[in-house]
């Protein structure tokens, strides 16, 4: 039998993932500013990295008690997303064309809390522990040239 606060529970929690949206990965950046407007309980902070000849945006969104958001930004478009929190995002939204091959693709490596996806110009890092959801998603080509991706975290 389903109670009321169940499904109080899933109305919520669709809302959410209804209002919740961000630029795509490999979008423009202009898109993140349109996105963001709608939410609620939200804050988020731009950070310019210059870093070995390298210059890029960090567009972090933290969304209260769920998830944090850091979009990677140069010249003018999203070229990784890091995600960490008690909830996943939309993955579909922020991944967006690229969300088929995170779905499909076989993973390069799989372990109980962690998986890793290789695939032509997208990479992906993605695990969970303890009810806590990480991951990252990189389109290398859209990186600055001198950005190692170990800085993307």
């Amino acid at each position: 039998m389903i109670t009321i606060k169940a499904v109080k529970a899933q109305i919520i929690f669709l809302i959410i993932y209804t209002v919740t949206s961000y630029a795509t990965l490999g979008d423009e950046v202009k898109t993140i500013n349109v996105d963001n407007k709608d939410l609620t309980d939200t804050q988020t902070t731009v950070t310019t990295v210059n870093d070995n000849n390298a210059t890029y945006l960090i567009y972090d969104t933290k969304v209260k008690n769920k998830f944090e958001v850091k979009q990677y930004v140069s010249n003018n478009k999203v070229f990784a997303i890091v995600w960490q929190g008690i909830m996943l995002p939309d993955l579909s939204k922020l991944l967006g064309n690229y969300y088929i091959q995170y779905q499909t693709v076989s993973p390069k490596y799989k372990s109980s809390t962690l998986q890793s996806i290789e695939d032509q110009d997208f990479i992906s890092y993605f695990g969970s522990s303890n009810k806590y959801f990480y991951g990252k998603a990189i389109i290398p080509s859209l990186m600055p040239q001198d950005l190692v991706m170990i800085k993307i975290k």
